[in-house]
């Protein structure tokens, strides 16, 4: 199994993430030919995706605390499948630190 990527975010917070799939698609003697982004729980949302020189790039946002398992598939110009998973922790800047009000 493919080991997963872990990312940290805070609430509200926009970036851009991106996945590099030279080495795969090296490796398979191919290119990719499309990519797609997609996210298993509302603690973040994905925006606007890119893919250039066989890097797929995604802008996510930290919508709200907790975490989520961000899978960015790339589709090999030969239809071979490769997958990177994400795991992306949200927390709420404001609830850190335990401080007192």
């Amino acid at each position: 199994m493919a080991k997963i990527e872990k990312a940290h975010m805070h609430k509200g917070e926009i970036r851009q993430f991106s996945v590099n799939f030279n080495p795969a698609a090296t490796r398979l003697g191919t290119s990719v030919s499309s990519h797609d982004w997609t996210t298993s729980d509302g603690a973040v949302g994905l925006g606007t995706e890119t893919l250039t020189s066989n890097v797929s790039y995604c802008m996510v946002t930290a919508s709200k605390s907790g975490c989520a398992m961000v899978k960015c598939t790339a589709t090999m110009a030969d239809t071979q499948k490769v997958i990177k998973l994400i795991k992306i922790t949200v927390d709420d800047p404001y609830c850190i630190g335990g401080g007192s009000d």
